[in-house]
């Protein structure tokens, strides 16, 4: 492609694998980068995903990035550093590429405890980057803290030390949200839906 850019960022459509015209759980996630007042910003540091891009090869091998060796969540810090070092971006908003999910895809399933780990792990390790790089675009580890209404499924105490010695006071704001969508819900019904109100609030962390 004829472009002086090193990343093209594009709009993605989320859809169900077994019927492409339902739109799955994920809906507008990309999208919404789109309609924020800096999306480019939004795009390059929150973007946590290796597709929804076109990336310069040419640009990964002069700064050596690659994917993670991990199960999964391998292509978070990916991402971060293409964000980082890019010296030249645009975006385009047109949907040129649809992401097909099912119940049974790493983002839609239930996670083990061992997957929020690496997730909440994959997280800390690209905000020590962007503050490292003096960078005001966090990812919140608080969705990998509680993954759920549910006390039993939340990570361990010394994950949210971390999570609260790192974001302070931005911390206990996200917490309010957090647990105030989870009080709200709990006399209704377990559904994956109610589950993950208590991080709706938790996607926008800036400084």
């Amino acid at each position: 492609m004829d472009s002086p850019h090193k990343v093209i960022y594009f709009n993605v459509r989320f859809v169900m694998s077994d019927d492409p015209s339902q739109e799955s759980r994920r809906g507008t996630y990309y999208t919404n980068f789109f309609n924020d007042v800096n999306p480019e910003n939004k795009l390059r540091y929150q973007s946590q995903v290796p597709w929804g891009k076109m990336i310069r090869r040419s640009f990964l091998s002069t700064f050596h990035i690659q994917f993670d060796e991990t199960r999964i969540a391998n292509d978070v810090y990916f991402s971060c550093l293409v964000g980082i070092y890019a010296p030249k971006v645009t975006t385009d908003r047109r949907i040129i590429y649809y992401c097909t999910e099912s119940d049974q895809s790493l983002a839609m399933s239930k996670q083990d405890r061992e997957s929020l780990i690496i997730r909440f792990n994959a997280s800390m390790k690209c905000n020590r980057l962007l503050r490292q790089e003096k960078i005001h675009y966090y990812l919140s580890p608080l969705p990998w803290c509680i993954p759920s209404a549910k006390t039993k499924e939340w990570l361990p105490a010394k994950y949210f030390f971390e999570y609260l010695f790192f974001f302070r006071l931005q911390a206990f704001k996200e917490l309010y949200y957090a647990f105030s969508a989870i009080l709200s819900h709990m006399n209704e019904p377990a559904t994956k839906e109610t589950d993950n109100q208590c991080n709706k609030k938790t996607t926008n962390l800036k400084e």
